[in-house]
């Protein structure tokens, strides 16, 4: 630092006596910057300004420094000047580009990111289009320019970049491509191995692939390097609520949630999750509390009416459904639990309605179509019932009710073999005996209904399998 401070003694002075002179101007001005003293550097042309009002180097130095000083909007002020000056600046318009991205200004920057390709095309430039088009959520393109700025001249793709890798995978996640994500994200970790952004993108998408086990372990090693990090803390509690570990879940959202509470999510997993333990009163509290936090969220008014509901408490449970129905209406998911709301309390026609118009929303859902099922078996119409059972075990892996009343349709048909075949898949689906036995003899008045005495239902080879899966049928 001394040598700069030499030259400030030797420039200074013949800056005083030639205050035009542009090359003692870059002398003082290139010390001070050296010398951090940014301020002083931006006086020096400032004032040199007055002399040299269209000198392009003076313009593109006072852009730099700003940058510097993080002053954006006047940066990109001197560098937009610069380009009026000298449009074949290429290291400019993307500078300029460069400090509208700090700005929020996305489609701005675009202007002079394509500015400086048609300059000529380099792999920062290319990188930068992708990040505002990313931003704009224009994914597609977004992706286009970051494979091409993963390319060599020759046009093969690199993996040397993990910043880059980490925004192909990023987009592609955009895109819905979880493998190609998981893939991406897995090269950028082989270079940055306990970088935590990297690791905590590659769990989130093999959440999305439903690879829980594999995502919970890459969020653990984050916890080990990060403990302090919420958002990886709350992706631990998901993945232990997707793997049904509800009580460890509640206790990493919790701590999630006092490391950061304005996180309102945090507090709608512990609901959520104390819900799912059975602890409606406690889960409600906190559903309560969340509809005073965000009202306008309907998850928040759709878990307290299911509380609610578990708490038989119906009246309310239709007044919070109601109202996370007036948030989102037609919104498929709250129109089934609604529909199921009416169908607790036994009003099947009110029931049947809102299902039918979730399956208007959404037809690719299949709860309602288990529900629908349901309804028309209890009215009497099996081969209704059997149409919406036998669509909804096709579109998804059924349980082993739905199976099992899927049975009952083949058999009040007389369709024996068939009944059989059902009854057998739906004993294999349970894996506790005692859950299939609760089932079944929950179903007795539905059979007696239509005559059949639920000891003739299931022939005795079946019958015997309730007690012993091991045997031969």
């Amino acid at each position: 630092m001394d040598y700069y401070r030499d030259r400030l003694k030797t420039y200074l002075p013949l800056l005083k006596e030639s205050p035009a002179e542009l090359s003692y101007i870059k002398e003082v001005v290139e010390a001070y910057h050296q010398l951090e003293k940014h301020q002083k550097s931006i006086d020096v042309l400032l004032e040199a300004l007055e002399h040299h009002p269209e000198e392009e180097w003076i313009h593109f130095k006072l852009g730099l420094i700003y940058q510097k000083l993080k002053k954006y909007k006047k940066a990109f002020l001197s560098h937009q000047k610069v380009s009026e000056i000298n449009p074949d600046n290429k290291w400019n318009w993307q500078q300029a580009g460069y400090c509208l991205t700090f700005l929020n200004r996305y489609k701005e920057a675009l202007r002079y990111y394509k500015s400086a390709k048609a300059i000529g095309a380099d792999r920062w430039t290319l990188n930068q289009l992708g990040y505002c088009n990313y931003k704009l959520k224009d994914y597609e393109l977004a992706l286009a320019y970051h494979l091409e700025a993963n390319k060599t001249p020759n046009g093969v793709e690199q993996e040397n970049d993990a910043w880059e890798l980490n925004q192909i995978g990023d987009c592609y996640s955009q895109l819905g491509n979880y493998e190609a994500a998981v893939d991406y994200h897995q090269k950028a970790l082989k270079l940055w191995p306990t970088d935590a952004w990297t690791m905590g993108q590659l769990g989130f998408n093999l959440q999305h692939l439903t690879r829980y086990k594999e995502a919970l372990a890459i969020h653990q090693k984050v916890y080990e390097l990060y403990p302090n990090n919420s958002w990886n803390i709350g992706q631990i509690g998901f993945c232990l609520q997707r793997l049904g570990k509800h009580y460890e879940a509640i206790t990493y959202h919790k701590e999630a949630y006092a490391l950061n509470p304005a996180n309102h999510w945090q507090l709608m997993q512990i609901a959520f999750n104390t819900s799912k333990v059975g602890n409606y009163r406690k889960a409600l509290e906190d559903y309560e509390r969340l509809t005073e936090l965000c009202p306008d969220n309907f998850q928040t008014w759709e878990g307290a009416a299911y509380c609610h509901k578990e708490l038989f408490d119906y009246d309310n449970a239709l007044k919070y459904y109601q109202k996370a129905h007036e948030l989102i209406p037609g919104n498929a998911i709250v129109l089934d639990n609604l529909g199921h709301c009416y169908l607790e309390m036994g009003n099947w026609q009110e029931a049947k309605r809102l299902f039918l118009k979730s399956r208007e929303a959404d037809d690719q859902r299949v709860w309602n179509l288990k529900h629908l099922g349901w309804i028309e078996l209890q009215q009497g119409f099996p081969i209704k019932a059997q149409k919406y059972l036998l669509r909804a075990t096709d579109k998804s892996s059924p349980e082993g009710i739905d199976l099992m009343r899927l049975a009952h349709t083949f058999w009040v048909l007389n369709k024996e073999a068939e009944a059989d075949k059902f009854y057998l898949k739906a004993l294999n689906a349970y894996e506790d005996r005692e859950q299939l036995i609760d089932a079944f003899y929950d179903d007795m008045g539905l059979l007696e209904k239509y005559g059949i005495p639920y000891g003739d239902c299931m022939n005795k080879k079946i019958a015997f399998s309730f007690w012993d899966k091991s045997s031969p049928l």
